[in-house]
C-alpha cells in the first residue's frame, strides 16, 4: 500500500490536508500527512508523446479527491471520445443490485466449470 501511495503521489503530488482527512484508511492518512510536500509531475513529462486529449482525460480521472474526478458521463463528453459512435452515448438504465445476485451464490468447482464451458 505504501509503495502504491508513493507511486500515486509521485504523479499527482501530495494531496491537500482536507483531502487527506477524507481518506478512510487510517494508515494511509497518517502516511500522507507525514509526507513532505511533493509537487505533482506534469502528465506531459510522465507520458511524453501522448495525445493531449488522452492526457486531459487522465487529468480528469486521476484525483485523490473523488469530488474533483470526472464522472463517466463527463468524461465521455471530452474530445478524446469525439469519434465514438453516437450509440456509446445513449442513456442506459442504472444497474440494480439484483443484477449482481450471482455474486452471493455458493458455487462448486463443478458449477463453475459448467458455467464456463
Amino acid at each position: 500500500a505504501v509503495s502504491q501511495l508513493t507511486l500515486i503521489t509521485d504523479l499527482l503530488g501530495k494531496p491537500a490536508p482536507h483531502v487527506i482527512d477524507r481518506i478512510s484508511n487510517r494508515k494511509a492518512r497518517a502516511f500522507l500527512h507525514a509526507m513532505p510536500e511533493k509537487p505533482g509531475m506534469p502528465f506531459e513529462v510522465k507520458f511524453p508523446g501522448a495525445d493531449p486529449e488522452a492526457l486531459a482525460l487522465l487529468k480528469g480521472l486521476l484525483s485523490f479527491d473523488a469530488s474533483e474526478r470526472l464522472t463517466a458521463a463527463q468524461a465521455l463528453k471530452l474530445p478524446f471520445f469525439k469519434d465514438l459512435p453516437e450509440a456509446c452515448f445513449a442513456d442506459v438504465e442504472p444497474i440494480t443490485s439484483a443484477q449482481f445476485e450471482f455474486e452471493s451464490q455458493q458455487l462448486s468447482e463443478s458449477d463453475v466449470r459448467d458455467l464456463i464451458y
